[in-house]
């Protein structure tokens, strides 16, 4: 029993020296401050969702789009755009690789509509090319993106 209360003693005396000198020692400064990573401090390319019309079999299908070089004009925006196109939806592994070159026509925000969600409406055309590994045929024609998200 006097083991355990002269552990408990020096347990309590240890705690109050330690509280007391935590109390008196200056604060360390910090070397840096490192601001956490966002999407937007990456640096990603915009994403556009919209339809594809291929020349080649007459189909319809839905495209997603990366851009990866953006050329600023007075008139629009011409931009080369890397991404992948579906002209299946039943089938799996209906995707091809496209690359497209695309002027942007216009926005909600160029009308003169401010809505909460007015950025994501932009409507761009332009001609693509793809090819389908499945079938090892070329594909090309046009394309039409409506949605925009921008990281």
């Amino acid at each position: 029993m006097k083991k355990l209360l002269v552990g408990m003693m020096v347990v309590i005396c240890l705690t109050m020296i330690g509280i007391a000198y935590a109390e008196e020692a200056p604060a360390t400064p910090v070397a840096k401050v490192v601001e956490p990573i966002t999407m937007s401090s990456l640096g990603l390319p915009d994403m556009q969702a919209g339809m594809i019309f291929s020349a080649k079999t007459g189909e319809f299908g839905a495209c997603a789009t990366l851009t990866a070089l953006k050329y600023p004009t007075k008139i629009a925006d011409i931009e080369l755009r890397g991404g992948f196109a579906v002209s299946d939806i039943k089938e799996i592994n209906a995707k091809k690789p496209i690359a497209a070159l695309c002027v942007k026509v216009g926005d909600l925000s160029s009308l003169g509509i401010e809505q909460p969600l007015h950025n994501l409406i932009n409507l761009s055309l332009g001609l693509y090319g793809g090819y389908d590994f499945n079938s090892k045929e070329a594909d090309y024609g046009v394309m039409a993106t409506i949605i925009q998200i921008t990281f």
